[in-house]
């Protein structure tokens, strides 16, 4: 007999963004300032008018970059909820978009753990992506979410960005052996139509370094390293 334990839980997308990683398929974008207001209001009124036969346990937050959703919009939202305080409550986030009152207003709400969307340390693989943060971000980051009581947080790595190799990904994976997190996501990058970077590498262009996007063997290899690496930094697998 299989016995499987199931944690009644919220899910919320927050599909705004500053702008649109180049590998990024979810339903997200860049949208006008006055979307985004419509959007969380009725966002309340769906989840004020849903029914809970049951009481939820997790929430999480994803998106998009819920990190930018402005506070008082956050506390409507999460207020809404109910169940508070939630075993686990997520919010993902940006690097180098949280502030000492993000954090402790996210923690006054009941977020109790943080998501980064790292996705690699290093700089030129960043740049491919869109992406302006820094693996200095990164560290100022968990220092501001322990300073206002999130000791719990993820960080995310994607194996196969454009540019990568085995020596930057060994330099990305250093990085997570210097900041300890208690939990990292790996994931494989996946060549999707939907995306930018997708669309060029299927019509053979060379933007956001389409070229230079490591193989499926190289890929499925660094995947390996990375859980070779987690394990011995007591980070398993599951």
């Amino acid at each position: 007999m299989c016995i499987i334990n199931i944690v009644p839980g919220v899910y919320i997308s927050f599909p705004f963004c500053a702008h649109k990683c180049t590998y990024c398929n979810f339903a997200s974008g860049v949208f006008p300032r006055s979307l985004e207001d419509d959007y969380q209001r009725s966002l309340v009124a769906e989840i004020k008018g849903h029914l809970f036969a049951w009481r939820p346990e997790t929430v999480y937050l994803g998106g998009g970059t819920p990190s930018s959703m402005n506070l008082p919009a956050l506390e409507t939202v999460l207020a809404a909820v109910p169940g508070r305080p939630w075993r686990e409550a997520t919010l993902e986030a940006a690097p180098g978009s949280i502030t000492a009152e993000k954090a402790r207003v996210w923690r006054a709400c009941g977020i109790n753990r943080v998501s980064l969307g790292v996705q690699s340390f290093v700089r030129q693989e960043l740049a491919a992506t869109g992406r302006t943060h820094t693996a200095e971000t990164v560290s100022s980051d968990l220092k501001t979410l322990r300073e206002a009581g999130i000791t719990n947080y993820n960080l995310d790595l994607i194996a196969g960005l454009a540019g990568q190799t085995t020596a930057s990904w060994r330099e990305s994976l250093d990085w997570i052996a210097r900041l300890a997190p208690p939990h990292v996501s790996v994931y494989m990058l996946e060549i999707d139509q939907d995306s930018r970077l997708g669309r060029e590498k299927l019509l053979g262009g060379v933007r956001y370094g389409a070229q230079k996007i490591p193989s499926d063997g190289e890929i499925a290899d660094m995947y390996e390293i990375a859980v070779e690496c987690l394990e011995r930094l007591g980070i398993r697998r599951y």
